[in-house]
Protein backbone atom coordinates (compact mmCIF):
# COMPACT_ATOMS: atom_id res chain seq x y z
CA UNK A 1 0.00 0.00 0.00
CA UNK A 2 1.39 3.40 -0.95
CA UNK A 3 1.57 5.96 1.80
CA UNK A 4 0.98 9.66 1.61
CA UNK A 5 3.17 12.21 3.35
CA UNK A 6 2.19 15.82 3.96
CA UNK A 7 4.58 18.75 3.70
CA UNK A 8 4.09 22.48 4.06
CA UNK A 9 6.30 24.39 1.66
CA UNK A 10 6.62 28.17 1.88
CA UNK A 11 8.28 29.84 -1.10
CA UNK A 12 9.64 33.38 -1.03
CA UNK A 13 9.55 35.65 -4.02
CA UNK A 14 11.66 38.81 -3.89
CA UNK A 15 9.49 41.90 -3.63
CA UNK A 16 12.08 43.95 -5.49
CA UNK A 17 14.03 43.10 -8.63
CA UNK A 18 17.16 41.05 -7.96
CA UNK A 19 20.05 40.11 -10.22
CA UNK A 20 19.48 36.88 -12.14
CA UNK A 21 22.34 35.22 -10.22
CA UNK A 22 20.48 35.76 -6.92
CA UNK A 23 17.02 34.93 -8.22
CA UNK A 24 15.72 31.44 -7.70
CA UNK A 25 13.73 29.16 -5.50
CA UNK A 26 13.94 30.01 -1.78
CA UNK A 27 11.76 28.87 1.06
CA UNK A 28 11.12 26.67 4.07
CA UNK A 29 9.76 23.12 4.17
CA UNK A 30 8.15 21.24 7.06
CA UNK A 31 7.20 17.57 7.23
CA UNK A 32 3.87 17.69 9.07
CA UNK A 33 4.03 14.26 10.74
CA UNK A 34 7.57 14.45 12.13
CA UNK A 35 7.80 18.21 12.50
CA UNK A 36 11.24 18.23 10.89
CA UNK A 37 11.88 21.33 8.84
CA UNK A 38 14.57 23.18 6.95
CA UNK A 39 15.16 26.25 4.85
CA UNK A 40 16.10 25.63 1.22
CA UNK A 41 17.73 27.57 -1.57
CA UNK A 42 17.13 25.94 -4.92
CA UNK A 43 15.35 22.84 -6.03
CA UNK A 44 18.32 20.61 -5.17
CA UNK A 45 18.03 21.38 -1.45
CA UNK A 46 14.25 21.01 -1.56
CA UNK A 47 14.50 17.60 -3.22
CA UNK A 48 17.30 16.54 -0.85
CA UNK A 49 15.02 17.23 2.14
CA UNK A 50 12.18 15.23 0.58
CA UNK A 51 14.51 12.32 -0.15
CA UNK A 52 15.93 12.35 3.40
CA UNK A 53 12.43 12.21 4.85
CA UNK A 54 11.54 9.28 2.60
CA UNK A 55 14.73 7.41 3.49
CA UNK A 56 14.28 8.10 7.23
CA UNK A 57 10.81 6.57 7.12
CA UNK A 58 11.88 3.47 5.20
CA UNK A 59 9.85 1.40 2.73
CA UNK A 60 8.07 -0.63 5.44
CA UNK A 61 6.70 2.40 7.28
CA UNK A 62 2.94 2.29 7.79
CA UNK A 63 0.98 5.42 6.96
CA UNK A 64 -0.57 7.45 9.72
CA UNK A 65 -3.98 6.15 10.82
CA UNK A 66 -5.43 9.52 9.84
CA UNK A 67 -4.56 8.76 6.23
CA UNK A 68 -5.39 5.07 6.01
CA UNK A 69 -8.07 4.13 3.57
CA UNK A 70 -11.20 2.59 5.07
CA UNK A 71 -11.63 -1.13 4.43
CA UNK A 72 -13.93 -1.92 1.54
CA UNK A 73 -16.46 -4.57 2.40
CA UNK A 74 -18.81 -6.50 0.17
Amino acid sequence: MASMETFVIRVWIASEPVPAAKAGLRGFITHVTSGSSAPFVGSEQLLAFLNREREDRGPDRRPSEAFEQPARGV
